[in-house]
């Protein structure tokens, strides 16, 4: 369930506390992402997960419209930091928490730690956008 994977996630990964009153359709990525698809089990909404329906064949078969934008994915940028430990950016650690074999932190760093960037903040959104979305 929903619920699970944010005990799971917040809880037991991040090491957050969870409030007792959050809803259990609450975003899966709560509370980093507040928003995310609402589940309702209705006809006229979402009845199951979208990947379940997916699976199933239920879905409108309808053209598909793709697009993206200069900053796709700079949310998670300051998100990652949070997520490993911290709540400053810092490209070596970042390196360190997502990478385990030291020859690949370097490259990171070697990547994306050129001055095209202003910060480590506008790195770690850069490395996510593009694990996430390129």
């Amino acid at each position: 369930s929903w619920k699970q994977l944010i005990e799971d996630f917040g809880s037991k990964i991040a090491k957050l506390p969870l409030p007792k009153d959050y809803p259990d359709f609450a975003s899966p990525w709560w509370p980093f992402m507040p928003f995310g698809p609402i589940i309702d089990g209705s006809d006229f909404g979402l009845p199951d997960v979208p990947v379940k329906l997916l699976r199933k064949g239920q879905f409108n078969k309808v053209p598909l419209i793709v697009g993206s934008n200069k900053d796709g994915g700079a949310y998670f940028g300051p998100m990652a930091s949070i997520l490993g430990g911290g709540v400053t950016p810092n490209l070596t650690k970042f390196s360190e928490w997502i990478l385990p074999r030291h020859e690949d932190q370097k490259r990171l760093i070697q990547l994306y730690g050129t001055p095209d960037f202003e910060s480590d903040l506008r790195r770690q959104d850069r490395i996510m956008r593009d694990v996430l979305f390129e």
